[in-house]
């Protein structure tokens, strides 16, 4: 979708852009990777599902926040924080989230009991995703979002925020270990309790008499 107003960076990929991909899409007959090219059920989009080509254009605005929700594994149920909501990609957030299955709400910067009563849960959101373009010169909303997450939640960075980004934590973790351990350990626990459990409830009924070889079918 950038092929036309994209010039590219490295020398090589100038070449392309200036040459075989010089117009894209305003060309009479656009030229495009094949490796980049997926396709569509045509029959079910615009005959079953009644879609229209400018319909179908709207797929860009989705699909850049899709790639962010995607890559923090968001799942049915869990209460996703878009902010700002309000532009091509920060609607199209909106709509992807709410087609995985999540649950939205809006700017927590605004009202917090508001934002507790949306979300269903005030021990705080499961994902924030920012889409702050480069004209936010503060952090308020990303300072929000973050602050509105509850335990184990997940940020995606997928604003423009040309400057450095400081935050105050006790701990920030760039992958995924301290997590990873910690629902492990309460996996273990949940596995331990569940065994012990099923060892009282054994150790609770009623004995069975011993059987002698001579009981014992076969025997």
């Amino acid at each position: 979708m950038l092929y036309e107003i994209h010039g590219a960076i490295h020398p090589a990929a100038r070449k392309l852009m200036d040459g075989v991909w010089r117009n894209g899409t305003y060309a009479e007959y656009a030229r495009f990777p094949l490796e980049n090219l997926y396709p569509l059920d045509e029959e079910a989009l615009l005959g079953r599902l009644g879609y229209i080509i400018t319909d179908l254009c709207l797929l860009t605005a989705y699909l850049v926040p899709f790639g962010g929700l995607v890559e923090v594994d968001v799942k049915p149920g869990e209460v996703v924080t878009v902010a700002p909501a309000t532009g091509r990609f920060g609607g199209g957030a909106g709509g992807t989230a709410l087609a995985i299955g999540a649950t939205i709400t809006g700017d927590e910067v605004t009202d917090t009991q508001s934002f507790q009563t949306a979300v269903g849960q005030p021990e705080g959101a499961n994902v924030y995703l920012d889409l702050s373009p480069p004209t936010i010169k503060d952090l308020s909303l990303l300072v929000a979002g973050i602050r509105a997450l509850g335990s184990f939640g997940r940020c995606v960075l997928m604003g423009g925020h040309l400057g450095n980004i400081q935050l105050r934590s006790t701990y920030f973790s760039t992958g995924h270990p301290l997590r990873e351990e910690s629902i492990q350990l309460n996996q273990s626990i949940d596995v331990v309790d569940a065994a012990v459990t099923a060892a009282g409830a054994a150790a609770d009924a009623p004995a069975r008499p011993a059987q002698t070889s001579q009981q014992l079918p076969g025997v």
